[in-house]
């Protein structure tokens, strides 16, 4: 074996024993463990997200928005991509989802079903915050999953993957892997491939604000002041 081939064998041994990259656990548990009690004091938080869906063909559909929660479930988001301006609230006073920015002078108000809120994902803004998401890498790693679960731990990140049933499409099986920010202990990327190793969306959660003390009036249109907007029902 030449000089060259041993030092780069040195140098891979080094670098897979490296605490940046971390090593392979045998217990999914403790990383999820460190996740909820991260997560358990948090009352409500702002985030900024990042969400790309791909198609057939290379196409790539991008959304892009600050995501703010309030416990036990009150969610708004604030869109920069597509549509700039287009704010979302879930739930209104009649439960539904509030759209406004969609169609001018006008809050829509719709169903969680509605055709104008379906995601390629199958998600719905009522499955979208951390404590669902928590809920969701629990069930990939335990009665969802359909192959074994690897778990790596490191200086930066810890890391999930498994692949299991798709938790919103329940007739196909996704290779998920999902990476924990160590510094937080919270979801930093969640990352979709099909069995046949095909990805499918990447979602990016950066710069999280925890416990700002959000107002509830932040998820009532009706409770804003000035906003020069007529507030209608309208459901197509």
């Amino acid at each position: 074996m030449s000089l060259f081939s041993r030092l780069l064998l040195l140098f891979l041994s080094l670098l897979s024993c490296s605490p940046l990259f971390g090593q392979a656990s045998q217990d999914w548990r403790a990383i999820l463990d460190k996740v909820e009690r991260a997560y358990a004091p948090i009352r409500d938080y702002r985030v900024e997200v990042e969400v790309k869906n791909y198609g057939e063909g290379g196409s790539v559909e991008e959304e892009h928005f600050f995501y703010t929660f309030r416990r036990p479930k009150s969610i708004r988001l604030d869109f920069l991509s597509p549509h700039p301006g287009l704010v979302v609230i879930y739930p209104d006073k009649n439960g539904k989802v509030a759209v406004r920015g969609l169609v001018p002078f006008f809050t829509l108000r719709l169903a969680l079903d509605n055709r104008l809120l379906r995601k390629s994902s199958g998600q719905t803004i009522d499955t979208s915050d951390v404590g669902h998401m928590i809920d969701h890498i629990r069930a990939a790693c335990t009665n969802e999953r359909r192959g074994p679960v690897e778990a790596w731990e490191g200086n930066e990140e810890a890391i999930i993957r498994v692949l299991a049933l798709d938790h919103f499409r329940r007739d196909r099986e996704i290779l998920y892997q999902f990476t924990i920010d160590t510094r937080s202990w919270l979801p930093r990327e969640v990352r979709e491939t099909t069995a046949g190793g095909k990805v499918e969306r990447i979602a990016q959660f950066r710069n999280p604000e925890l416990n700002m003390g959000v107002p509830e009036s932040l998820f009532r249109f009706d409770k804003e002041k000035g906003h020069g907007k007529k507030d209608e029902t309208q459901d197509p």
